[in-house]
Order: C-alpha cells, then structure tokens, then sequence
C-alpha cells in the first residue's frame, strides 16, 4: 500500500505545480517545464501505481506467498530515488531547446552521454 500512497503524493505534487503555474496551463507545451509535468503524472505517478499493483498482484498470481516482505520498502524507495534524479535532470539546462545538445544536431536521450560532451 506504501507505494499507492507515494503515487498520490506524486500526483499532488504534478496538480500543486500546475496550480502555481508551473508547466502547460501557464507555459507552451513544447516548453521544458511542460515535460517535466508530464514526466511526473506518467512516470511519477502511474508507474508507481503500476509497481504498487504488481507487488500485490504477484503472489496471487503464482500462488506463493512475498520471499520478504521487508524488500518492498527498499525496492520503492530506489523507484522514487531514479524518479527523482530522472526529473531533476530532465529539467536541467542539459535538454533544453537552445543548450549545446540541440544546437549540434543531438537530440537528448536517457543517457547523459548523448548530451553531453565525451571526455
């Protein structure tokens, strides 16, 4: 259930920075701002719901009780970890429009390594 109410806590949080002006209702949709906004209801929150399902699911489904219980709490709290370090680099001046990624050509992707310079 931990990860149901995490997921809720995305949601408000996608609905907290809309309401303050933050992302489409305020900016273009093409904007940065807008992806993050996006990226937090999709990934943030349905992912989570998803992962909270799943983990509920799985037992039923093969008819074995959870190995440990206690691995849920670490498995969720890498979930929100990668969701966050994912939102905050999306949201760096690394992917947007006018950084050196999309004024060489590069499209920015999930690996930092496509935007930014091999060393």
């Amino acid at each position: 259930m931990s990860c149901f109410a995490v997921a809720t806590a995305w949601l408000f949080a996608a609905e907290a920075l809309m309401v303050a002006g933050f992302g489409f209702p305020a900016v273009d949709i093409a904007a940065p701002d807008t992806l993050v906004l996006v990226q937090i209801i999709a990934i943030g929150w349905l992912s989570l719901c998803v992962c909270g399902a799943l983990t509920q699911f799985m037992p039923v489904l093969v008819g074995k009780p959870v190995y440990s219980e206690a691995a849920t709490l670490p498995v969720l709290c890498l979930l929100v970890a990668g969701r966050c370090c994912s939102a905050s680099w999306r949201s760096a001046a690394g992917c947007r429009r006018g950084s050196g990624c999309f004024r060489s050509g590069r499209r920015c992707s999930s690996r930092a390594s496509a935007c930014w310079p091999q060393t």
